[in-house]
């Protein structure tokens, strides 16, 4: 662990160093690739870059210190009903979320949340430094409500700011467009993943919780800033959609606000109800994942705050900062796996070979995955697996999955990816963490129901995906809308 801590601060000081130098060279050897592209073009896309970093940042900050709050203050054997309140209290964000998206512009709901999840951070910074409910009480329960409420929020700013990012990516961009841009979105926001990750893991030196809670509070407020901007100085001509959105909007009616709407249109469509179950397939193989890692975290937390003789007072602090310095680890390399594959190549999948193998190349990676994973006993072996599962999704995947939400109607955009990616997402997880409820009682056979689970899901999720890239794929070439 030592010496891969000591070469990971070499590599992430040299990303720092040397990120805009590489970020200029990709635009450049872009440039050289595709020569119709305008300098316009180039403006956008570069904008998007840093309000994707900064959000990405923000969020693998808070996605890194969720686990180590939650495990001190209710305790880590709790988690998996902790993913099923979190699914609870995505209904009716799903419904808010699509009552703004019928009453307001796309830029104003940027506005809106941002300021919303700024305040949010803010006081939850004041309630975590409470030296009675806070971190600083010891004593793990599953009644102190301040750890569920935590981790409820930072699972809905994961749903639905990120949500939000892409759906006005794919509202704004054509095919052709995309296919250039959107591995390049991703790959930018790995630098703010791993920002946001280093953090936790102290390589900037070791903060409380409560201080750099605050100081992602004003961060965050900094997003609609960023949205004003990028709709000032942008071209309208680089703002328009797909060319058969036009179409697509006169045959979708708008249809009532929230989340049964957003249920009625993808249990409706085929297309949709393919993107609804790879969402779900994933989120729960890796739920799979994450758990079995994080609750060998919490094993060596209890295990290194034992061993030291620490006052009672930092007890509390200690803990959250041990959980989260490894789930911090486990952020980086997962931000520096998807930032070495771009770069040698591994987003030109879609360019080159289409966005079939693009869609297929995660489920037989997660299904071998889950096959190392089954014996596993160490915790860095849990940690790789994760990384190399959730690396190779941000680097390919995410960006071809996107991808899918271009030829279809506003509704599709907005409505069904809301449904799917904050409902769907967070059911997929509950489920997950029901497979994961059952260690408590099989003990002995759970690594076989695990492995199991995994294989079954990813063979299924295989043809799901093939058959999603084939609709695309015919929906572009004729210039038609999907549903």
């Amino acid at each position: 662990m030592k010496c891969l801590n000591l070469f990971f601060k070499v590599a992430i000081y040299t990303l720092i160093v040397d990120g805009a130098y590489m970020l200029s060279n990709l635009l450049k050897k872009m440039l050289n690739s595709f020569q119709s592209i305008s300098k316009d073009e180039i403006k956008k896309f570069t904008f998007l870059a840093f309000i994707f970093i900064f959000t990405i940042g923000i969020y693998w900050f808070l996605r890194t210190s969720k686990d180590g709050v939650f495990n001190t203050i209710v305790g880590y054997d709790f988690q998996p009903w902790a993913k099923w309140v979190s699914m609870l209290f995505i209904i009716p964000l799903t419904s808010f979320y699509g009552f703004l998206v019928d009453k307001f512009p796309r830029h104003r709901i940027f506005y809106a949340l941002s300021v919303l999840y700024s305040i949010g951070a803010l006081i939850f910074t004041l309630l975590l430094s409470n030296k009675s409910y806070g971190i600083d009480n010891v004593d793990a329960s599953p009644w102190r409500m301040l750890g569920w409420a935590y981790y409820v929020f930072v699972e809905s700013f994961g749903s639905i700011m990120v949500v939000l990012f892409w759906t006005f990516a794919a509202d704004t961009t054509e095919p052709e467009v995309a296919k250039r841009w959107f591995p390049f979105l991703s790959f930018a926001a790995q630098f703010g993943a791993l920002f946001g990750s280093a953090v936790n893991a102290g390589r900037f030196g070791h903060y409380s919780i409560t201080s750099t809670l605050l100081i992602c509070s004003a961060v965050i407020f900094m997003i609609p800033i960023m949205i004003f901007i990028f709709m000032h100085v942008i071209p309208q001509n680089q703002l328009k959609s797909y060319r058969g959105s036009e179409k697509g909007e006169k045959e979708n009616k708008k249809g009532k606000i929230g989340f049964f709407e957003g249920f009625r249109l993808v249990f409706s469509q085929p297309y949709l109800l393919g993107i609804f179950f790879s969402i779900m397939i994933y989120e729960i193989v890796t739920t799979l994942f994450d758990f079995r890692f994080k609750a060998m975290v919490g094993e060596e937390v209890a295990r290194q705050v034992s061993a030291d003789v620490v006052p009672l007072h930092e007890v509390g602090a200690l803990k959250t900062q041990i959980f989260n310095e490894w789930v911090g680890w486990m952020g980086e390399w997962t931000a520096l796996l998807a930032i070495v594959s771009y770069i040698f190549g591994i987003g030109k999948i879609t360019q080159k070979l289409g966005l079939s193998v693009s869609l297929v190349v995660l489920p037989v990676l997660l299904g071998v995955v889950g096959l190392l994973l089954v014996g596993a006993k160490s915790l860095t072996i849990a940690a790789v697996a994760v990384v190399i599962a959730k690396g190779i999704n941000y680097a390919l995947y995410q960006p071809s999955k996107e991808q899918l939400y271009i030829p279809t109607s506003k509704d599709a955009k907005y409505k069904s990816k809301a449904f799917v990616e904050m409902f769907g997402s967070r059911t997929s997880k509950a489920a997950g963490s029901l497979i994961n409820a059952m260690k408590a009682r099989f003990p002995l056979i759970f690594p076989l129901i695990s492995l199991g689970s995994t294989l079954s899901l990813c063979f299924i999720w295989f043809f799901i995906s093939l058959y999603l890239a084939r609709r695309y794929d015919d929906a572009v070439k004729h210039e038609k809308v999907v549903c």
